[in-house]
């Protein structure tokens, strides 16, 4: 099994100059953690991603009154990105190296076609495990 495979095609974007407060709309409407922020180009790509966690320590703890802040200045822009072939042992490792949670699955040309969570792979390595031991 792939990274496509196991990845949701549903990914939650947003534009550089989408606000924070849209952003964490978005995150609260469609029920993720991350929401992937992505140029303008055609097609687009992404630049950045802004976590629940880039939220909460990037805005709301360094904030004097008002939240005024845009998607750009809160996104993380190392973005840790696989390619769709990648297998699920490699994604693991990957995240680990990398000390992330998520990874962007990509197709030809850097083109986003999913999101990974390390939950999502952990649910499909214990339905692997579960299907060995039957």
């Amino acid at each position: 099994m792939n990274l496509l495979q196991a990845c949701s095609p549903n990914v939650v974007t947003a534009r550089r100059s989408t606000t924070i407060i849209d952003v964490a709309r978005l995150m609260h409407d469609h029920h993720v953690g991350a929401v992937v922020v992505m140029d303008e180009s055609v097609p687009p790509l992404p630049v950045g991603i802004v976590t629940d966690r880039d939220i909460v320590l990037r805005v709301v703890a360094l904030a004097q009154e008002k939240i005024v802040t845009l998607a750009e200045q809160a996104m993380s822009a190392e973005l840790v990105m696989v390619p769709g072939t990648t297998g699920i042992q490699e994604a693991v490792q990957t995240m680990r190296e990398r000390g992330v949670r998520r990874l962007l699955v990509t197709g030809e040309e850097g083109v986003l076609k999913g999101i990974v969570s390390f939950d999502d792979l952990a649910a499909v390595l214990a339905d692997q495990l579960g299907s060995m031991a039957q």
